[in-house]
C-alpha cells in the first residue's frame, strides 16, 4: 500500500509543482537586464548602453525603471508600465497622458491612440497599428516581433512617423522614425539578462 501511494505521489508531484504561468513581456522586466543598442542619426551611430534598475507590481502591472549602464545616480531614461494587455509610457514631465506603445494581444490590424496635451499649446496625438508579427534580423541577432506603425500628429497634420518592433522578452528590437525628412534607426545590439 504504501508503495502504491508512493508511486502515485512520484506521477503527480511533477503536475502539483508546476509553477503557474508567466505572462509574456514585450519588455525587459528584470533588474539588471542590459541593452545595448546601435542608434543612428544623422550619418553618425552610436552605442546606447541602459540597464533595468528596478521593477515593482502593482495589481499585476509592472513598473520599470531604466538608466544609463554604469552611472550611478544618473536619472531614468525611461520608465515603463508593462502588464500582459500593454506596454504604455506613464505620465511624467510634460507627458500629461499615458501613450500606449503595444496592445495585446496583439492582432493584425488592431487600431488605438493616445493623445497627449501641453499647457499653451493643442494636442499632440499617437495614431498606432498592429501591422502583426514578423520576424527581424539585428545585430544581436533574429526575433520574432510585432511590427507596430505610429504616426504623431497634430490635430492638422502628422509630423513624424514612428515604426516599432517588439520582441517577448527584450523588448523593442528596432525603431525607425522618420521627422521632417530626417531618419533614425535604432536596433538591438545585445541583450545581457540580470542576474
Amino acid at each position: 500500500m504504501r508503495f502504491a501511494v508512493l508511486a502515485l505521489l512520484t506521477l503527480c508531484l511533477p503536475i502539483f509543482a508546476q509553477p503557474k504561468d508567466k505572462p509574456t513581456y514585450y519588455y525587459t522586466t528584470k533588474v539588471g537586464d542590459t541593452v545595448v543598442r546601435e542608434v543612428t542619426a544623422n550619418g553618425k551611430t552610436t552605442d546606447k548602453s541602459s540597464t533595468v534598475d528596478s521593477v515593482e507590481e502593482k495589481d499585476g502591472v509592472l513598473t520599470v525603471v531604466v538608466k544609463p549602464t554604469g552611472k550611478p545616480g544618473a536619472p531614468a531614461i525611461e520608465t515603463m508600465l508593462v502588464s500582459k494587455t500593454e506596454l504604455t509610457l506613464p505620465p511624467q514631465g510634460p507627458i500629461d497622458v499615458p501613450i500606449t506603445f503595444l496592445k495585446l494581444p496583439a492582432k493584425k490590424g488592431d487600431t488605438w491612440e493616445s493623445m497627449k496635451t501641453s499647457k499653451g499649446a493643442g494636442g499632440v496625438i499617437f495614431k498606432s497599428a498592429c501591422m502583426g508579427e514578423e520576424e527581424v534580423e539585428v545585430p544581436a541577432g533574429k526575433f520574432k516581433a510585432i511590427k507596430v506603425e505610429t504616426a504623431v500628429m497634430t490635430p492638422t497634420e502628422e509630423y513624424s512617423r514612428m515604426t516599432m518592433w517588439h520582441a517577448p522578452g527584450v523588448g523593442l528590437v528596432k525603431l525607425m522614425t522618420k521627422s521632417g525628412g530626417r531618419e533614425t534607426s535604432s536596433v538591438l545590439k545585445s541583450f545581457t539578462p540580470g542576474k
